[in-house]
């Protein structure tokens, strides 16, 4: 393998199984149930094999590598994240690979004798904006004269856009296609409330903050209508660029082709979006002569997965490590609450979050810190203690953002206290603005004939009372307390970006830009993606270009064993309070226990809601998510589902 400049990091060590100890507390606590041991004892045994296979290799579990192999792009069902540690209890994980792999990966191979191509095939899900980075990296794979070769079983653009950047597809000659452009969808609530009696009251600030609308409307409303629209011209004019660039075809032409659908092979492969028909084994036999020529014979291809190369990159990478130097990035990924985080799910809890960046901040080996956010927001609340953290880790060394997808909302809020921010140009970021959302259900009780009788000490001691009508003076108060988060968040908005609350409000109004619109705006400050703000962090620490430098990542990786310890409450936290009872402990077992047994029972609901539309499920998981923050946080500041474009 030739020198390399990159990849930036190095692994870091696996955890190591500690299966004993659950078996033994299990065991000690659970013995006479003896149901729910074997329900319990299936879970902890898959947890342990699913933990470990998603997390990447430690230097000592060495990748081999064969000559004559080629790098097999493909994301797993699950997709290309930022990063996480979150596994899931009974459900099997959900780790993809990281969208660090994906670049050290397809950069290395770029320069490595013993890979000879790429080939892609689609798999699971990838955000526009990383879809975006990864292309530009197979671009310079490309250049360097090496073959990528792409199979096409079906799909749509989403799949198209990475085998528009081979320079050979292949497709089978029976298949459907979608290549008929992008549109956004959204779930409307009210009228289904409405039937059940439950009347919900949002105040949004302003009027393009729409995320509560899935509760108030039953349609779009003019504001969120015309940024979704905006959006989805954009990624419409950067997808037909893309495409007639890689495929060497007039815009036009793929503007046309989009307008009036295409569906069938025969029509992509008349129009030059594709190359060949070729059957699934055909398709193997010509990536057999790309590697070896007419004289394939017998030989094998040695195909090798991205996280395993990206490990083996890094061990066999010989440019020069700075020494005394380290930058640290924490990632975070999904919805923002308060808390402390599980670790079985997606989300960014404030608790956890702030507590991984004191450590970064206080560790005096580190001498910088990136914020990669993926977020659409949450609770105001959890968005403003990270944002008290990072004003104090920017006060002991550089912090600079990285937005992925979406960094918007609370997303955004915690971007505006850091030194620098960095965001590709269809990443989603901006909506400053606050929403409440408070469901009543006084109505739903009068349905099923329930009275409600109150004795108070106070007129305001039932403000926001769900089971009584918001009356004017309460509604009052709740639109002066969001007036006040919403002035606050204008406030730090502008000091972090050297303007005025004046000034901040009209680029405000809760309305969503694109990376390329924020900084036109001065909202961002570079546009760029992960690897460019690596490269602008080494330079501000005083790292060359030709260096290597260490990369510390948070959350520190866990295994599924440390995860199921602490959902058992049987291992805290260090700053955790004690809540060691016996009790405690037991019941926390066998709710874990009956959960999962009822899961095992219940395949046809499970079945039965995977059978939904993507669109739908996904949707209507957000809006459980922002239900669930809001009845402890009733201010969010969140993006609408609708910025999910499809």
């Amino acid at each position: 393998m030739a020198d390399m400049q990159q990849p930036y990091y190095q692994p870091q060590p696996k955890p190591r199984s500690r299966w004993w100890i659950p078996f033994a507390i299990v065991v000690s606590i659970v013995g006479g149930m003896f149901l729910m041991v074997i329900v319990l004892g299936v879970g902890i045994a898959s947890f342990i094999g699913k933990s470990s296979s998603g997390f990447s290799s430690s230097s000592s579990d060495k990748v081999k590598v064969e000559e004559n192999s080629v790098l097999n792009l493909n994301f797993g069902p699950y997709g290309v994240h930022e990063y996480t540690n979150a596994t899931f209890v009974f459900g099997g994980d959900k780790q993809g690979v990281s969208l660090l792999d994906v670049l050290t990966a397809i950069h290395a191979a770029k320069d490595d004798p013993k890979i000879k191509g790429i080939f892609y095939q689609p798999s699971g899900p990838v955000g526009f904006a990383k879809q975006r980075e990864i292309i530009q990296a197979l671009e310079e794979f490309r250049a360097s004269g090496k073959f990528i070769m792409a199979y096409l079983p079906g799909g749509s653009e989403k799949d198209y856009y990475f085998a528009a950047a081979a320079d050979s597809i292949y497709m089978p000659e029976e298949a459907t296609f979608e290549f008929n452009g992008f549109g956004g969808t959204s779930i409307f609530l009210k009228d289904m409330f409405d039937k059940i009696g439950v009347q919900w009251t949002v105040i949004q600030r302003e009027d393009y903050k729409s995320a509560g609308e899935m509760f108030s409307r039953s349609n779009f409303s003019a504001p969120a209508r015309q940024e979704v629209r905006e959006l989805l011209d954009q990624r419409n004019e950067e997808f037909i660029a893309d495409v007639a660039r890689l495929r060497h075809l007039e815009p036009s032409a793929v503007r046309a082709m989009l307008n009036r659908g295409i569906y069938n092979p025969d029509s992509l492969l008349q129009n030059h979006l594709i190359d060949h028909f070729a059957t699934d084994l055909q398709v193997k036999e010509n990536l057999k002569a790309r590697v070896y020529g007419s004289d394939s014979g017998n030989k094998k291809v040695h195909m090798v997965d991205l996280e395993s190369y990206a490990s083996y990159a890094r061990d066999h990478n010989k440019a020069p490590m700075e020494k005394g130097k380290a930058i640290a990035i924490i990632y975070g990924s999904g919805t923002i609450r308060s808390g402390r985080s599980t670790g079985v799910s997606e989300e960014i809890a404030s608790g956890s979050w702030v507590r991984d960046l004191r450590k970064a901040a206080d560790d005096d080996d580190i001498n910088a810190i990136i914020l990669r956010i993926d977020s659409p927001g949450g609770s105001v609340q959890a968005s403003d203690e990270m944002y008290q953290e990072i004003l104090r880790a920017k006060a002991k060394k550089p912090v600079y953002a990285s937005m992925s997808d979406v960094a918007a909302s609370g997303g955004y809020y915690m971007a505006m206290a850091c030194d620098t921010i960095v965001a590709y140009p269809e990443s989603i970021t901006g909506s400053i603005g606050v929403i409440a959302a408070i469901p009543n259900f006084s109505k739903t009780m009068t349905k099923l004939g329930i009275g409600v009788d109150t004795i108070t000490s106070s007129p305001a001691a039932l403000f926001m009372n769900p089971l009584m009508p918001l009356n004017d003076r309460d509604h009052q108060h709740l639109e002066d307390i969001i007036q006040s988060f919403y002035q606050r968040f204008l406030e730090r908005v502008a000091q972090g970006r050297h303007s005025t609350p004046e000034k901040i409000r009209e680029v405000a109004r809760g309305r969503v830009w694109t990376g390329k619109a924020a900084q036109e705006h001065g909202l961002v400050d570079v546009l760029g993606g992960l690897y460019s703000t690596l490269d602008l962090v080494k330079k501000r620490i005083g790292v060359s270009a030709d260096k290597r430098v260490r990369i510390v990542m948070y959350p520190e990786k866990e295994d599924g064993i440390t995860i199921l310890l602490r959902l058992l409450k049987i291992k805290k936290d260090d700053d955790d309070e004690a809540d060691d009872s016996d009790a405690r402990i037991a019941q926390q077992s066998m709710a874990l226990a009956v959960d999962a047994y009822v899961k095992a029972q219940s395949p046809a609901w499970q079945d039965a809601w995977k059978q939904l539309p993507d669109t739908f499920r996904e949707q209507a998981e957000y809006a459980l998510q922002l239900a669930i923050i809001s009845k402890k946080e009733q201010a969010l500041a969140a993006l609408p589902w609708t910025m999910d474009i499809h």
